[in-house]
């Protein structure tokens, strides 16, 4: 697999954490998001950068073997004990992403996750599309909203 942009040569290798620690704090979350997207793109036969920072990993193809599988991963490279439930716990990149800073203690504990950076756009040009499910979901939300103003 390729390697995230910004890690050093054999980072895929048990070096992230490494990497990590060497990078400044603002940095972290758009490495971590990197090497997330790199790893899981092509599990999902995607481009890592079709991977949205809020993406519904389960809707985008992370079964259950996959989850296990990155759990794998990430505690090999970040050093951790991770839960078996973890892709299911931050079902998204952003809230995968922030928990792990945390877990790695590599943010200081009560603040905000740092936000991430937006990626590049997928150089296919083409808009990313909300299910219909979700679409449903949000309209629903909205007009509620409406006939109950607070």
């Amino acid at each position: 697999m390729t390697e995230p942009q910004g890690l050093p040569p054999g980072a895929g290798k048990g070096r992230l954490l490494s990497a990590l620690h060497a990078a400044s704090p603002q940095r972290r979350a758009r490495l971590l998001m990197d090497f997330l997207q790199e790893q899981l793109g092509p599990r999902l036969g995607m481009e890592p950068a079709e991977i949205g920072p809020r993406d519904n990993l389960m809707e985008l193809g992370v079964d259950s073997i996959k989850a296990v599988e990155l759990k794998g991963l990430l505690e090999h490279e970040l050093g951790l004990e991770l839960n078996s439930s973890l892709a299911f716990d931050q079902p998204n990149l952003e809230a995968l992403t922030g928990f792990l800073l945390e877990a790695a203690q590599l943010k200081a504990p009560g603040t905000a996750s740092p936000p991430v950076p937006p990626a590049p756009p997928p150089s296919s040009g083409t808009e990313e599309a909300l299910s219909e499910e979700l679409l449903a979901e949000l309209l629903a939300a909205e007009l509620q909203a409406l006939k109950n103003p607070s």
